[in-house]
């Protein structure tokens, strides 16, 4: 196909991706406010929901052998959300507040696993012991906001439904499980439509003769990630800070733990990331010093937005002249 036919294809299945996450992080507020769960837990399960572009496209380009394209389509996408997810959604918004408790959460479980890429970067220990102790930090993150449980969405008419008689159990059973069938087929359309945009970009890339960083870090990185941003805007707008705080960053660690950690600990840390690539570096530190910020104020301000936004701009300055 031509450059132009590529282009295109990858616009209109970017905009597929796009249109379908909105859905699906919709129907995903619906399903957690009828049961009254925890606002974090919306936050990270739409993030899981939407993480699936960049993992699917940064394990395809390590299995290819391709590892610069690998880690800098994560990394890229981690720099990309929170220039989007935090930092356009506040200036649209204004600004956001949330519970310190979501900020000092998020700073233990996102900090660590950033803290494990560094690990796999220096070839410290194997990649399998970092991922294993993702995995018990993704535990223990789990088991603090279940008990967060009184933090209820809200308490709609529809959750009162559920304490229906139990003789129409089995049909409240059966429109539970069309619930799940549904938002499962969401996101397998959100995968096909993103890996497909993911192969037209890249295949455009490679028309105009663009380096790989350009193609991982900045473009591949950018357009897997549409669908969270989809996801956090809707989340601001009509969730609350809480909900959108653990949405940009449990999905960058989402990212981070299984497009790197559980790469190194199948493959190799050596056929995972490049060992004097700083990606993963810059990752740690913006992470761990946004959540420190946002730690200490509690709210997202304009400045800070601005400040991720200007901080994207130039980390694209930095992998066009790298």
């Amino acid at each position: 196909m031509t450059t132009g036919n590529f282009l295109i294809f990858g616009i209109l299945e970017a905009l597929g991706s796009i249109c379908t996450a909105y859905i699906l992080v919709k129907n995903l507020d619906k399903f957690f406010s009828t049961r009254g769960l925890s606002l974090i837990g919306l936050g990270l399960v739409s993030a899981l929901a939407a993480d699936t572009p960049e993992i699917t496209s940064a394990i395809t380009a390590i299995i290819t052998k391709q590892p610069d394209i690998g880690t800098g389509v994560i990394v890229g996408s981690n720099i990309f959300n929170l220039a989007t997810l935090i930092g356009v959604t506040t200036l649209i918004n204004g600004k956001i507040a949330f519970q310190q408790k979501s900020a000092y959460k998020l700073l233990i479980f996102a900090s660590l696993n950033s803290l494990f890429g560094i690990f796999i970067e220096i070839r410290f220990l194997t990649g399998y012991i970092w991922f294993l102790l993702s995995v018990l930090t993704f535990a223990f993150y789990i088991l603090s906001i279940r008990k967060d449980g009184s933090e209820n969405i809200s308490e709609s008419k529809e959750s009162l439904n559920l304490q229906a008689p139990t003789r129409f159990g089995s049909i409240f059973a059966k429109i539970h499980k069309q619930t799940y069938l549904y938002m499962v087929l969401l996101v397998g359309i959100i995968i096909a439509l993103s890996v497909a945009a993911e192969r037209s970009f890249s295949n455009l890339g490679h028309n105009l003769g663009l380096s790989q960083a350009i193609v991982g870090d900045i473009i591949l990185a950018a357009i897997t990630s549409l669908p969270n941003a989809v996801a956090a805007l809707y989340l601001a707008k009509n969730v609350n800070g809480d909900a959108l705080l653990s949405e940009a960053f449990n999905s960058n660690t989402i990212n981070l733990a299984a497009g790197i950690l559980l790469p190194a600990a199948i493959f190799s840390s050596q056929a995972t990331v490049p060992k004097d690539n700083i990606l993963l570096l810059i990752n740690l530190i913006i992470t761990t010093g946004v959540l420190i910020i946002l730690y200490l104020t509690r709210q997202i301000y304009r400045s800070l937005a601005i400040a991720l936004i200007l901080g994207y701009i130039g980390f694209i300055f930095y992998v066009i002249n790298k």
